[in-house]
């Protein structure tokens, strides 16, 4: 029997990796067949699609949340006073707007030849009763020392009575003179006793009606020197002078105009303090308190500044406020120039904050849209303070958390909207 073994081919059995490989590549298949599926079906259980480039997209983020007011204002001089006119009269402007001014610098004149003429008379009339007064004062010691002296001689004829009938009493005297005479002697006495008396009250009551007249006369006098004084202070502010350093800021009449009483003639600005007016909607007027923070934002820069005046009336729906700078800046400041501002009402530290925007309005602050790859999935929210720019967000979002802070209302409502 022939032997055909050198004819035999030897065959190796398969290898199991490549059975292994088979069954992976296999799985691989259905299981990307089975998510492109399952994404085809999502995508078309989407109800609504919305472009992209059309909605404003922000980040929930964690950090301190401050709760503050955007407003613009404009720079105002703190102390500015308006100059009026005391009293009628035609006035001469010797500065212009704009000039720097000292402190009791003459401004203008009022020429009133009326107040003018009427405080000398003042003045006559105030040497007339002076005179008057100082004359009665004269005449009124002179009737003092009248006096004192009628009650003096009054005392010594009462005295020289006396003596005389206390000379009759002596036993000598009596066998001397005769009864008629002893009696004429006790009438003297009683005469210059009564007459003594009478001086000493008439003396008395003649000093207190000389005081008393002198006061009225002095009651007189000083009424008219504050007549004199008051004219006097009237014919000083004729001249017009500057209560500040400062500068000249607005006129309001003309030269040689005719002004009235209390009629405005220019302001004074005081160019080293300035401050901003604001002015707010009144819905703000319960948030706002005196020395709150304040940034203020001038030439690309921001100065921090105080709230330190709050009008206590509302008018044309509108709240007006003041602020001034902590520390005035550097650099030429213009009175009017607008400014912007924001004006911290409070500070909330560890929160989670989103930018402001029309989804507030849209969802109520009850629900935003999260965006997560191409698909928009609305979530109930809770948002709790909102200023100017941002929103504290309570509960239904994470920090890092994508929302749509854009108008919402075009997606109906809708759970999930793709983001084409």
């Amino acid at each position: 029997m022939l032997d055909t073994s050198s004819t035999d081919i030897i065959r190796e059995k398969p290898k199991k990796f490549l059975s292994i490989m088979v069954i992976g590549v296999c799985s691989v298949i259905v299981v990307s067949a089975l998510f492109f599926f399952t994404g085809i079906k999502n995508v078309f259980s989407i109800e609504q699609s919305y472009p992209l480039d059309r909605v404003r997209i922000s980040q929930v983020t964690r950090g301190d949340f401050e709760y503050s007011i955007s407003a613009e204002g404009k720079l105002a001089a703190v102390v500015e006073p308006t100059l009026f006119a005391s009293s009628e009269g035609r006035v001469s402007l010797l500065v212009r707007p704009g000039d720097k001014v000292i402190k009791g610098q003459t401004l203008a004149l009022i020429d009133n030849p009326a107040l003018v003429s009427e405080h000398q008379t003042v003045l006559s009339e105030f040497d007339r009763v002076k005179i008057d007064a100082d004359r009665f004062r004269l005449d009124a010691n002179i009737k003092k020392i009248q006096s004192q002296q009628d009650l003096k001689l009054a005392q010594i004829t009462y005295k020289t009575a006396k003596r005389k009938l206390e000379r009759y009493n002596t036993e000598d005297a009596q066998l001397a003179i005769s009864l008629q005479d002893y009696e004429a002697a006790q009438d003297e006495l009683l005469i210059a006793q009564a007459e003594y008396e009478n001086l000493q009250s008439t003396t008395k009551l003649l000093a207190e009606k000389l005081q008393f007249d002198l006061r009225a006369k002095q009651i007189e006098t000083e009424n008219q020197r504050n007549i004199v004084s008051e004219f006097d202070r009237k014919v000083k502010e004729l001249t017009v002078l500057s209560p500040i350093d400062g500068q000249v800021g607005t006129f309001h009449v003309k030269e040689k105009d005719l002004v009235g009483a209390s009629q405005p003639l220019m302001n004074v600005v005081d160019l080293s303090v300035f401050g901003v007016e604001i002015a707010m909607p009144e819905s703000y007027a319960n948030d706002l308190s005196l020395a709150m923070p304040v940034v203020i934002n001038y030439k690309d820069s921001s100065y921090s500044g105080t709230l330190n005046s709050i009008s206590p009336e509302v008018n044309n729906n509108t709240i007006e406020a003041t602020a001034v700078f902590d520390e005035m800046p550097t650099g030429k400041l213009r009175q009017n120039q607008r400014v912007s501002l924001k004006i911290v009402i409070e500070s909330i530290p560890d929160s989670l904050v989103v930018q402001r925007g029309p989804f507030l309005q849209s969802g109520a602050g009850r629900q935003a849209y999260v965006v997560k790859g191409d698909v928009a999935t609305r979530a109930t929210i809770e948002v709790g303070a909102i200023s100017g720019s941002e929103v504290e967000v309570l509960s239904g979002l994470i920090a890092g958390d994508r929302i749509i802070i854009s108008d919402t209302n075009m997606f109906n409502n809708s759970p999930q909207v793709l983001l084409r």
